[in-house]
């Protein structure tokens, strides 16, 4: 609803159980605050409904006392809350409230769970990188490399180019890069591209910060470009990432740490 209904959407009210489900074909239910008597349906049968097409759906059950011991008979359908009429305005939305932060908290829940799955994905790509350089003698080792990637990681923010990362190793910089994509699969370019892309969504996701604030945050100049680029990574534009992974509270901004590697 919006404004006064605390952020939730209000679906139409319906009338009987029949059109109750009707309803619910119609809209994605979240919460569902329900008589338990209805012509056409019981809220039972309706509350069954919304339970079988929204798993997550969280069930409130208006009753009368006298109807307490037959409500009772719905705890297969295991309701978050019975409401006893008749019911004061301020009772329903506090039962409402709850059940809309428990909502909340349960898909910020599941949306860090993804993030970290995202997040070991990435660090398993890169360690997969590194792991398929081999020892050889007179050129730069497998711990060389690995240092390499570590160094991208730490200094992303900066305006890296292989020239001055291969002076910074005192390797041959065509050189460097020819092994690095012949033993790990991945470019100088891919791998750098790769980290800002993984701090660009966790700014959007996690700051209100404009898309020419975080190309500066992640070391990139063009506002442009790292649109493009960041549609191809993510398959959406930033404001779409943003808008479908914004969460009620942002945390705060990066504290400067390499939160990449934790």
């Amino acid at each position: 609803m919006a404004g006064p209904h605390r952020g939730i959407t209000l679906l139409p009210t319906a009338k009987n159980g029949l059109q109750a489900v009707e309803i619910a074909t119609e809209h994605t239910v979240d919460i569902l605050l329900s008589d338990i008597r209805m012509p056409g349906l019981s809220g039972m049968e309706v509350a069954q409904f919304v339970r079988d097409r929204y798993p997550g759906a969280e069930i409130l059950f208006l009753s009368e006392y006298e109807e307490f011991d037959y409500a009772k008979k719905a705890i297969s359908l295991h309701p978050n809350n019975y409401i006893l009429k008749p019911a004061m305005p301020q009772d329903v939305l506090r039962a409402v409230g709850a059940a809309k932060d428990k909502i909340l908290q349960r898909r910020r829940e599941e949306d860090a769970k993804r993030q970290m799955e995202m997040e070991l994905q990435n660090l398993s790509k890169v360690a997969s990188a590194t792991q398929k350089l081999t020892d050889e003698p007179g050129i730069p080792t497998e711990e060389d490399i690995t240092q390499v990637v570590s160094y991208i990681r730490k200094h992303y923010q900066e305006p890296l180019n292989l020239a001055a990362l291969a002076e910074e190793f005192h390797f041959n910089p065509v050189y460097l890069s020819r092994l690095i994509k012949k033993k790990s699969g991945h470019t100088f370019t891919e791998l750098l591209t790769s980290i800002r892309m993984y701090h660009a969504a966790r700014l959007l996701r996690d700051t209100v910060l404009k898309n020419g604030e975080i190309c500066t945050q992640i070391g990139m100049g063009d506002e442009r470009y790292f649109s493009q680029v960041f549609l191809r990574t993510y398959g959406g534009s930033p404001q779409q990432y943003r808008k479908q992974h914004r969460q009620e509270n942002p945390l705060p901004e990066l504290n400067g740490e390499d939160d990449f590697e934790n």
